[in-house]
């Protein structure tokens, strides 16, 4: 049956059944790496949760240290001292919001965020100027190409939000590059 068709009909047809699988093949692709992103912020989501849960002791502490900060038995002296030691084991953690601190459990996740986004190198990516993950994405490939470890101080980094600034912005250049992962 095949043979009977003509030539030009044939390459079109295959032509256009490429094109398709190509695209289903794409669509598949960026299900998998939409499913690998849930899965990475749900990974640091959880470590988040945990860390929270194992400074649930912090309110006791606090309490404790209240309670030392009343006591009138003892000099003002002492109960300043008994509970800064009590205060001394209470993190900083609580004084963050939960999404900032999975946004920086993403950043510090490196190895795995990395290994997510050169998976989608392949993949020929557009966008129009102005578009702040495509402009992302430019950047993360550049970087790539420069290699390294780190963004150097002349390297130009595209806006990532307010959310984002302050781990992007850190002064600690692996940090910064950690962190400036496109598309979040």
């Amino acid at each position: 049956m095949t043979a009977r068709i003509e030539q030009r009909r044939q390459t079109i047809e295959v032509v256009c059944f490429l094109h398709a699988t190509l695209m289903e093949l794409t669509d598949i692709a960026l299900l998998q790496a939409s499913r690998r992103s849930q899965e990475l912020f749900r990974h640091a989501a959880e470590r988040v949760r945990r860390s929270r849960a194992r400074s649930g002791a912090t309110l006791q502490q606090a309490v404790r240290a209240r309670a030392v900060l009343r006591d009138e038995t003892k000099s003002w002296r002492e109960r300043v001292l008994e509970a800064r030691t009590l205060l001394d084991g209470i993190s900083d953690s609580g004084a963050t919001s939960f999404a900032s601190q999975v946004r920086r459990a993403l950043a510090e996740d490196s190895r795995l965020v990395h290994a997510h986004l050169a998976g989608l190198r392949d993949i020929d990516f557009a966008g129009r100027a102005g578009d702040l993950a495509y402009e992302q994405w430019q950047a993360w490939m550049k970087l790539q190409a420069i290699g390294g470890r780190e963004i150097q101080p002349d390297f130009k980094l595209p806006s990532v939000g307010l959310a984002w600034s302050a781990i992007v912005t850190d002064l600690d250049p692996r940090s910064r590059y950690r962190a400036s992962r496109p598309a979040r």
